[in-house]
């Protein structure tokens, strides 16, 4: 997995759901190998929930024009920021909303309760505050897989 540090910076930046956020998030977390095969990236002729083609030198190979691959909309959908969660730290709870505090969206994940960590462990929980509930939940989710990265170093 690549250095999260930039994708969180855009995550936090971002002022609500992005496509291109969301393809950034499947490339860095989901198949980085598959950012490693494209060669170019054009917008679909379509509009719908997965509205990118890719270009791989190895379809152009084979005489196909692209491929269409669909990702999720992690920044739009809580249930897809979950499902990203589940994959990457099988087993972590997570909490997400609004609230008057944080009206745009938080979230809080640990590995021991929906509502804390336990003292002691440094790579126990991890939390977001962002634009929607979604982004806060891929923030909290990117940065406890930055955490863990850094600490298998």
């Amino acid at each position: 997995m690549s250095d999260l540090s930039s994708l969180i910076a855009r995550l936090e930046a971002a002022e609500g759901p992005d496509r291109e956020l969301d393809r950034l998030i499947h490339f860095h977390v989901e198949s980085p190998w598959l950012a490693e095969k494209c060669v170019k990236w054009v917008p679909a002729a379509f509009e719908g929930p997965n509205d990118f083609l890719w270009w791989s030198a190895e379809r152009q190979a084979e005489g196909k024009a692209g491929y269409h691959d669909g990702w999720e909309s992690y920044t739009a959908s809580v249930d897809a920021a979950a499902e990203l969660l589940q994959n990457k730290l099988p087993g972590w709870f997570w909490r997400c909303g609004s609230t008057p505090l944080f009206p745009n969206g938080w979230a809080f994940i640990s590995r021991t309760d929906a509502n804390n960590a336990l003292p002691g462990d440094e790579f126990a929980c991890s939390d977001g505050k962002a634009a929607t509930p979604a982004i806060a939940l891929v923030l909290a989710t990117l940065r406890a897989l930055q955490q863990k990265g850094s600490s298998d170093a």
